[in-house]
C-alpha cells in the first residue's frame, strides 16, 4: 500500500472516530431523570439539648449538572426543602457529587419529618421526593429513688419509713403506672406497710390503685393511676411510702428495681440520730436538712425519715428540740 492510500485510510478512520464521538455528545432528548439521594440526621438520636443538622447527599450522579439547594421552610413539625438540578444541553460523562447541610437548631421533644423535593430542569425533566422521620428525646430520663439514701437507726429504733420518689418526669412520657420490686435481707427487715404517695393522686380525680403482692419471697408493688385523668403526670413526687420494722440496730441494704431503673438505700446504726447529714457532728448543716423536711408526713415528697427523731411519723417541734439538745456534739 502506497503512502497516498495509507493517508486516505487514516483519514477515513479519523472521520469514523469523529462521527462516533459526535454521536456521544449530541444534544440530549427531553427525558425523565430520577435521582437517588440520602438524608442524614445528626446526631442520630437527638435530644432537646442538641443542635440538629440535616445533610442531603447526592453521590451517584453521573452527568454534568448544576445543583441548587433552596432554604429550608417549616410547617408545624415538618421541614421542607426544594433542590433544583439543571441539566445542560451537552452531556459530558463525569462523576457528580453534591451535598448541603441544614442546621435546624435545638427542637422541643416530639416527632418531626424532613422532606426534600428534587426538581429537574433544562434538557430533561423529573421530580423526586424523599422524607425522613426523626424524634427529639428528652435529655433527663425519669428516675426512681429511695429517699433518704442512708437511713440511720439506733438501739431504740424499731421502725422507720422511706419514700419511693420519682424525679424528672415529663408529661410526654405518658406514664400511667409504675411497678416496683423490693429486695432486702428478710431476716433483718420486715415490710410493715405500703402507703400511696401524693404524686399520682394529684393528676387523677379518682386517685391511684395500689397493689402489693409477693414474688419469689419479695414484695411486688404496683401503682396505677385511675382514669379519667386531667393530664399525664409530670414533675417530681412520692409514689409510695414504705414502713419497715427491725428487731435491733443493724447494717443492711434495701434495693429496688422498677421499670424506670434501680435504686437503693443503706440502713445502718448511728452514733447520734440528730446527725442528719452523717458527718460526725450535729451542727447548722443538720438544722438545714431538718428545715427542708419540717412539717412533712410520710407520703409527701420532702419526707425524710432521718428527721423524724422520735419515730412518730411526724417531723415537728419535738424533733427540733431533740436536735437542739444534741447541738454541738461530735463523735
Amino acid at each position: 500500500m502506497n503512502r497516498k492510500n495509507l493517508s486516505g485510510l487514516m483519514l477515513i478512520m479519523l472521520l469514523v472516530d469523529m462521527l462516533i464521538l459526535a454521536s456521544s455528545i449530541q444534544p440530549c432528548k427531553s427525558e425523565h431523570y430520577y435521582y437517588n439521594f440520602e438524608i442524614s440526621i445528626m446526631p442520630e438520636f437527638p435530644t432537646m439539648l442538641d443542635e440538629i443538622n440535616v445533610t442531603i447527599i447526592f453521590d451517584t450522579a453521573n452527568i454534568n449538572q448544576k445543583v441548587t439547594f433552596e432554604p429550608v421552610s417549616q410547617i408545624g413539625n415538618g421541614f421542607f426543602v426544594d433542590i433544583d438540578i439543571y441539566i445542560p444541553q451537552i452531556l459530558l460523562p463525569t462523576i457528580g457529587y453534591a451535598e448541603h447541610t441544614y442546621n435546624l437548631g435545638k427542637l422541643p421533644t416530639g416527632s418531626y419529618s424532613f422532606t426534600a423535593t428534587v426538581k429537574i430542569s433544562g434538557y430533561g425533566s423529573g421530580l423526586a421526593e424523599h422524607s425522613k422521620l426523626f424524634t427529639v428525646n428528652r435529655e433527663l430520663m425519669p428516675t426512681i429513688e429511695i429517699f433518704p439514701h442512708e437511713i440511720y437507726v439506733d438501739e431504740q429504733t424499731r421502725n422507720f419509713t422511706v419514700s419511693v420518689n420519682i424525679r424528672n418526669l415529663e408529661a410526654s412520657y405518658n406514664l400511667t403506672g409504675v411497678q416496683l420490686r423490693l429486695e432486702y435481707d428478710l431476716s433483718l427487715l420486715s415490710l410493715l406497710e405500703v402507703v400511696e404517695g401524693d404524686f399520682m393522686r394529684s393528676f387523677s380525680p379518682n386517685g391511684a390503685f395500689l397493689t402489693v403482692s409477693v414474688e419469689n419471697h419479695y414484695p411486688l408493688i404496683g401503682i396505677l393511676m385511675l382514669p379519667p385523668w386531667d393530664r399525664f403526670p409530670e414533675g417530681s413526687g412520692t409514689l409510695v411510702t414504705l414502713g419497715f420494722g427491725i428487731p435491733e440496730a443493724i447494717n443492711s441494704t434495701i434495693s429496688l428495681t422498677s421499670s424506670l431503673g434501680d435504686a437503693g438505700a443503706y440502713v445502718r446504726s448511728t452514733w447520734n440520730r440528730a446527725d442528719l447529714n452523717f458527718d460526725g457532728e450535729v451542727n447548722i448543716l443538720d438544722l438545714a436538712t431538718f428545715a427542708d423536711a419540717f412539717g412533712c408526713c410520710p407520703g409527701q415528697f420532702q419526707w425524710n425519715t432521718n428527721a423524724d427523731l422520735d419515730c412518730n411519723h411526724e417531723i415537728d417541734i419535738v424533733d427540733a428540740l431533740m436536735i437542739a439538745k444534741n447541738f454541738g456534739k461530735t463523735l
